[in-house]
C-alpha cells in the first residue's frame, strides 16, 4: 500500500529496518520490475525483456519472498487506457479474431506435452508477438482489451509450462505478468485462475500456508465471475486444504465446488486448468483430482489411506 500511494518501491526489511538481503547484481527475482506502481507501458516492456531472455538465463531466477506483495500492488493498480494511437500498423477486428482463436491451440498442446522445451518455445514466440502488437502497433481500446486478455493468457499457460518443466521461479514470473496483463484489461476470470495456479504450485512446493493465502484470494477474487471460474477457485482452495491436513475444510470446499458445477450455465468459458480440465459435467472427477493431489502432497492428510479408498463423506454424490 505505502509503495502504491507514493509510487517509491518499500521492501519489508526497509519497513521493518532490517538489513536487506545481499544479491549479486546480476541476479534477478521474481518479483523484479513488478513491485508498486507501473505504467502499463512500463509492465509491456518488462514482459518482453523478460519473454527475450535466454531460457538458461531464466533457469537460474531466484523466487522472491514478496510473491504475495506483487499481486497485492497488481491488484491496486491505476486504471490505465487500453487504446493506442501510436504505431506504424492498425490492429483491426478480423486480425484479432484470428489472434483469439489460437490461443485454444497451445492449451491443447499443454494438455497433451506439458512441459515440453519445443512446446514451450511456441508458446513464448505467440506471446512474443503479442506484445509486439502491443507495444508498437495502433488500435482502439476496445482492441487494445483484447490484445491484453489474449497476452494474459498466453502468459498464463507460459507460466504453467514452465512450473511443469521445474522452473517455478521462472513460471511465477510469467503469471505475475499475466495478472497485471488481465488486470489492465479487467478480466478478473484469469487473474482467479491464475492465483489458483499460484496456490496449486505452493502447495506442490510444500508451502500449505501460502497456497491457503493464494486459493482464498483467488475465491474473493472470482466472487463475481461465472460458476466454471468459481468452482475452478474452490477446487484450488480444496487442494490447499488438503495440503496442510485440514480435512474438513477440504470438505466443504469441494462441497461448494460442486455446488458451482451443478449451477454451470451455457455461456460459461472453457474449463481450461488443471481442476476443472477432467471434470464431466458431473463433476465428480474435480473431487478425485483434488483428493489425489492432497495424497500426493500432503504426509499429514493421513484419513486418507490409498488412491483406490474414496473418501466417506463423497460415497453419497455422484462418483464415477
Amino acid at each position: 500500500m505505502l509503495s502504491d500511494r507514493t509510487g517509491r518501491t518499500y521492501t519489508q526489511a526497509m519497513l521493518w529496518g532490517l538489513p536487506e538481503p545481499a544479491a549479486h547484481s546480476d541476479e534477478q527475482t521474481v518479483t523484479d520490475g513488478l513491485l508498486g506502481r507501473r505504467s502499463l507501458p512500463a509492465v509491456l516492456a518488462t514482459a518482453t525483456a523478460w519473454n527475450s531472455t535466454d531460457p538458461a538465463t531464466q533457469a537460474t531466477l531466484r523466487s522472491a519472498g514478496d510473491l504475495f506483495t506483487a499481486v497485492w500492488d497488481a491488484d491496486r493498480q491505476a486504471v490505465h487506457s487500453t487504446g493506442r494511437e501510436s504505431g506504424a500498423d492498425q490492429v483491426l477486428p478480423p486480425m484479432v479474431a484470428v489472434l483469439e482463436s489460437h490461443l485454444a491451440d497451445p492449451r491443447r498442446l499443454d494438455d497433451a506435452t506439458g512441459g515440453g522445451a519445443i512446446s514451450q518455445r511456441y508458446v513464448l514466440t505467440a506471446l512474443d508477438g503479442m506484445l509486439s502488437l502491443l507495444r508498437n502497433s495502433r488500435y482502439t481500446p476496445d482492441i487494445g482489451t483484447r490484445l491484453l486478455r489474449t497476452a494474459s493468457g498466453l502468459a498464463q499457460l507460459a507460466g504453467w509450462m514452465a512450473f511443469d518443466a521445474d522452473l517455478s521461479p521462472s513460471g511465477q514470473c510469467y503469471q505475475l505478468l499475466a495478472v497485471r496483463l488481465a488486470l489492465a484489461s479487467a478480466d478478473h476470470d484469469t487473474v482467479a485462475n491464475v492465483l489458483g495456479m499460484l496456490s496449486y504450485q505452493h502447495a506442490a512446493g510444500g508451502k500449505a500456508t501460502a497456497a491457503i493465502r493464494f486459493a482464498e484470494a483467488a475465491v474473493e477474487t472470482a466472487a463475481r465471475s461465472v460458476p466454471t471460474v468459481r468452482a475452478r477457485a474452490l477446487g484450488r482452495l480444496a487442494t490447499a486444504y488438503a495440503a496442510v491436513g485440514d480435512i474438513d475444510a477440504f470438505r466443504t470446499a469441494t462441497d461448494r465446488c460442486l455446488a458451482y458445477l451443478d449451477h454451470r450455465r451455457d455461456d460459461d468459458p472453457p474449463s481450461h486448468g488443471l481442476v476443472v480440465a477432467a471434470c464431466s459435467n458431473s463433476g465428480a472427477p474435480v473431487v478425485r483430482m483434488s483428493w489425489r493431489t492432497s495424497l500426493f502432497y500432503s504426509s499429514s492428510a493421513a484419513s486418507f489411506t490409498s488412491l483406490d479408498e474414496q473418501p466417506p463423506h463423497l460415497t453419497e454424490r455422484r462418483w464415477i
